[in-house]
């Protein structure tokens, strides 16, 4: 649209140099001014600001400013970029070593054709494709044709040049694996892959990994915050992408999603252990706690609306109430942190009541199972109320075990979300099936990379043809390869090797097996405080200061 500036209320008069489509906003002789642009929800890049001697900063939460650079995005300000080697495989296709979040760039004095995609089978889809529009590009100051945005592809095809030179360049946030992990061959290549995975998308906030959105949904956010504790434990991009979701609006979001920014504060409080923070976010959980409990109050103690775990089929699915009573029990936790005896009360008493209501209305007595939807015995049984009920903390004991030995025998559906897939296997190490535990890991997780991947997918089925597993509803390459919340064995291979788990913040206090269902694993798990270093063969752990 058209630009508008104005200080104070009064307009600005600009100027713009139609060479390089730059807006100059106005000289100055000095001193400071701040310019809030407000953008729709739906932008996808935010303008850049320069000025001619330098001294700009920019922020996206007026809390934490950086050095204003032209061409990059206020989340991936002062990103290096790391050349990645690349392949030819002829027909002017090209395979970079490893999924990659970043540019292309071609020397070449005509403005090139180029193609991205994550897989080879999507790289000829839209090479096939009537009309099919290439990446945007723009000429840099060296002369070159550079992506004029970052993307995640490994593949990349481009049209017949006669002389060019190739530079395959991700953008890298700098990162230390502090964690690390060692046990089989195939368990360790899941760990590490899935530590690559979380990293291209931890920037300065964590970006789910598909396209669109800088700020991902709540439950990717949650998953993104326990691998980053295992592996990185960087508590500044966790904070700040829940500081910059309350500044996009969390309120005017889905209700599940309200239900994981409750569920990300928690844990954040739980691997982090920043109260600093709690304190500033009290009030923007509180709303969504209040505004989540007015909803429920409204449909009888239910909560309506589209669930991720229901194949996002709208509603009053059971699976919701149980991220309702997850959600419930983080704001419980919350509260008792902040000393609030009466919203613990709260939380509290509401969950136990929703909990009576689900026995009453949800609850299959023969079969010891939860059916799909509350007051519809005929919607049958699903895995996901039922492994949902016991990392909630609702199914205890022998109806936990009763029921992960019927989600062992797989007698509904599997599980495709690699999202959901960490709950599942969360609920069966709960029921005391190590193994089986285990074994979902080697097979989901394990799945993905025997089709060739090198990051991991947003879902997965080990069953389907390996073209299926790049659609995404109607479109045949809508999956993305490459999302943060399919991190999940990051925190799952050090809880079901070692049973390790914190049960303080800050990792202040944990606890541990003295069984491990392998005969030789070791891992380091980062901490705010020490590091946490663990071996099975010897049986022992410490805290390295």
């Amino acid at each position: 649209g058209e630009e508008y500036f104005s200080l104070d209320g009064a307009q600005i008069e600009t100027s713009k140099d139609v060479s390089t489509g730059e807006i100059i906003l106005m000289k100055s002789t000095g001193g400071y001014l701040l310019i809030k642009v407000v953008l729709p929800e739906n932008a996808v890049s935010i303008p850049s600001i320069k000025s001619s001697d330098g001294g700009w900063e920019a922020s996206l939460d007026g809390i934490k400013f950086k050095e204003a650079i032209m061409e990059r995005w206020i989340g991936e300000f002062g990103f290096p970029l790391v050349t990645v080697p690349y392949s030819s495989t002829g027909d002017g296709i090209y395979v970079a070593d490893l999924e990659l979040y970043g540019y292309v760039t071609v020397r070449t004095n005509k403005k090139p054709r180029i193609f991205l995609a994550e897989s080879l089978d999507e790289l000829h889809y839209k090479r096939l494709q009537i009309n099919a529009a290439p990446v945007e590009m723009q000429k840099i100051p060296n002369g070159s044709w550079r992506m004029a945005h970052s993307a995640f592809f490994r593949y990349f095809h481009i049209e017949s040049l006669n002389e060019f030179s190739i530079t395959c360049e991700a953008k890298m946030r700098p990162l230390a694996y502090r964690g690390a992990f060692h046990a089989d061959e195939e368990l360790n290549r899941i760990w590490m892959v899935a530590a690559y995975t979380l990293r291209l998308c931890m920037r300065d906030v964590i970006a789910s990994g598909d396209a669109g959105s800088h700020i991902p949904p709540m439950g990717t956010l949650a998953m993104a915050t326990i691998g980053n504790a295992h592996v990185f434990a960087e508590p500044e991009p966790a904070r700040d992408t829940l500081r910059l979701a309350e500044q996009y609006g969390i309120g005017q979001t889905s209700i599940e999603n309200k239900l994981w920014y409750i569920i990300c504060h928690d844990f954040y409080q739980l691997y982090f252990s920043d109260r600093e923070f709690l304190i500033e976010s009290r009030e923007n959980i509180r709303g969504i706690f209040d505004d989540i409990v007015r909803t429920a109050e409204s449909n009888g103690g239910f909560l309506v609306g589209i669930c991720s775990a229901d194949n996002f089929d709208e509603g009053i699915s059971t699976a919701l109430q149980m991220i309702f009573i997850m959600a419930l029990n983080s704001a419980e936790r919350i509260a008792d942190r902040l000393e609030d005896v009466a919203w613990s009360t709260l939380c509290h008493n509401i969950s136990e009541n929703l909990k009576n209501l689900l026995v009453e209305t949800a609850f299959n007595d023969d079969e010891g199972l939860f059916f799909s939807r509350p007051n519809e015995p005929d919607s049958g049984f699903s895995r996901a109320p039922n492994f949902l009920s016991i990392v909630s903390a609702f199914a205890e004991e022998d109806l936990c075990r009763h029921m992960t030995k019927i989600l062992s025998e797989d007698r509904m559906p599997q599980t495709t979300s690699p999202f959901m897939a960490f709950f599942e296997i969360m609920a069966l190490y709960m029921g005391g099936r190590t193994d089986t535990a285990l074994s979902e890991i080697r097979r989901l997780w394990g799945g993905m990379l025997r089709t060739g991947g090198t990051t991991f997918f947003e879902l997965f089925n080990p069953d389907a043809a390996e073209k299926e597993n790049y659609a995404l509803g109607a479109k045949p390459f809508g999956n993305s390869l490459c999302h943060a919340a399919s991190c999940g064995p990051l925190a799952l291979l050090p809880l079901i090797i070692c049973g390790l788990n914190p049960i303080a913040d800050g990792w202040d206090d944990i606890i541990h097996d003295d069984e491990s269902p392998v005969n030789d694993a070791s891992l380091t798990v980062p901490t705010p405080k020490s590091n946490i270093i663990f071996n099975i063969k010897n049986s022992w752990i410490i805290r390295e200061k």
